[in-house]
């Protein structure tokens, strides 16, 4: 019997599988099957609408597990509740968790009144480990109004509301310097451009904000910071990592900031939000800043390129001030010892001569 080439069978083999594995590949068969874990919640769990009209519910897609990657949010029985006259949509679908968005829920004057099942899943890298339902009510339609929107803010979805805020525009030769009361100041140094689009630009607004935070937690893993409160540079009223402040070579230039605060207080960058000019919704914790605590009542960073979000944190786990303590009430004046008595011994001494010298005239009147 001949013998076959045994390399001749074996390379159509490796061409097969590579075939194999390319259309896998391409037709989405080898997606990961997870990095990440997550979440979907809502607010609230249960709605109601007349047919005929829209209503927006807020929902938070939140890692749970894992490492953050790409997580995809959809109704899963959206074709069942599209043949109802019911359409689902999403003003974030796509991002890496955790993020936040609005489902808005339309339906048509032939939905049928009754209660409806809405299942929510997250697909991708970091898909939900379970559904999640929204209990949906349709009424009758109104004859009052042929739609009605009810926005509910999406759970626990991070927020900064502007309190205060001061403006100045900078021409990049001479920069300047701007504050907030004694609180907080920043100075743009002379030489500071801002890098926008790729342009350098010599003349810009910048502004010092400072932020009330609401459903803002402690950093990951760092429970002993306690946020309270943020503020953020603006340029040309926009607070986004995509602006660098550089200098005339276009390298990062910093803006120094100057902060009234205790040895306990940092602040960590926040990043991904969106700001309005009044509000920054949104965004998660990147890193811890370093700045350096001149003395007990203030700090100073030299670090910051970008105009964005920072939040104040007070370590619990740091005195607020780590000087020595020195006491400041009056040492107590020492007691002097006491001096012993000696008018005994000066009596002795004096009772000794006079005997001697009782005893010296004696002795002279016997010879």
């Amino acid at each position: 019997m001949k013998h076959l080439n045994s390399k001749a069978y074996y390379f159509p083999l490796y061409l097969v599988a590579a075939m194999v594995a390319f259309m896998a590949i391409s037709s989405g068969y080898a997606y990961a099957s997870g990095i990440g874990a997550s979440q979907i919640q809502i607010n609230p769990s249960t709605a109601s609408v007349h047919a005929g009209s829209s209503t927006s519910i807020g929902y938070t897609v939140r890692l749970t597990s894992g490492t953050t990657w790409g997580t995809t949010i959809s109704a899963a029985d959206a074709s069942q509740l599209s043949s109802d006259g019911i359409g689902i949509s999403f003003s974030n679908s796509y991002a890496d968790p955790t993020y936040s968005g609005t489902m808005t829920i339309t339906t048509s004057s032939s939905t049928k009144a009754g209660t409806y099942n809405v299942t929510l899943e997250a697909t991708g890298d970091d898909p939900s480990t379970s559904t999640t339902t929204l209990s949906l009510v349709v009424l009758a339609p109104s004859s009052s109004s042929s739609t009605t929107t009810t926005t509910v803010p999406p759970v626990g979805v991070p927020s900064f509301d502007l309190i205060n805020k001061s403006t100045k525009l900078i021409n990049a030769s001479v920069g300047g310097n701007i504050s907030i009361g004694n609180l907080l100041s920043a100075r743009i140094r002379p030489g500071t451009y801002a890098l926008i689009n790729g342009s350098m630009v010599s003349s810009y607004n910048f502004s010092l904000a400072l932020f009330a935070s609401s459903n803002v937690t402690s950093p990951p893993n760092e429970s002993s910071y306690v946020p309270g409160g943020a503020y953020a540079f603006e340029v040309n009223n926009q607070v986004t990592p995509s602006i660098e402040f550089v200098n005339s070579s276009g390298k990062p230039y910093a803006v120094i900031s100057t902060v009234a605060a205790n040895k306990s207080t940092t602040t960590w960058t926040f990043l991904g939000g969106t700001f309005n000019g009044t509000a920054y919704k949104g965004g998660k914790y990147a890193f811890a800043d370093v700045w350096n605590h001149v003395n007990s009542t203030a700090m100073v960073n030299t670090q910051f390129v970008k105009p964005v979000m920072w939040v104040f944190e007070t370590n619990t786990s740091v005195p607020a001030s780590s000087t020595t303590s020195i006491t400041t009430t009056a040492p107590s004046t020492p007691t002097p010892p006491t001096r012993p008595s000696y008018t005994i011994y000066y009596l002795a001494a004096a009772i000794v001569i006079i005997i001697i010298a009782i005893i010296a005239v004696l002795l002279l009147r016997k010879k």
